[in-house]
């Protein structure tokens, strides 16, 4: 279920989600590759883990500008750095560990 067939040309649904504040390009490479594809953008608050987790069954295509934060004691819990969720009661520092 998480590998899909080649999609036809143009028939790709595709998410870029462009999160980190000292990522100077972030933004740019979000747009280029937005229009390359077509695809929806989600930057800064909006590229949060809760809103990554919500939709990203919707895409076929997922490109993400984020830092990433290794673990090389417990590669597992190696995490992408997204904007932190602003949702009342739950904590969300923003990290998506691979286990996740």
């Amino acid at each position: 279920p998480f590998i899909r067939a080649k999609p036809t040309s143009g028939s790709a649904k595709a998410l870029v989600l462009a999160h980190g504040q000292d990522l100077r390009y972030a933004k740019a490479e979000a747009q280029a590759v937005a229009a390359l594809y077509g695809a929806d953008v989600r930057a800064g608050a909006a590229a949060g883990k809760s809103a990554l987790r919500a939709v990203a069954g919707d895409y076929d295509i997922l490109h993400l500008a984020a830092h990433y934060q290794p673990n090389a004691a417990n590669p597992l819990f190696s995490k992408l750095l997204l904007a932190p969720g602003a949702e009342p009661g739950i904590e969300n520092d923003g990290g998506l560990a691979l286990h996740e």
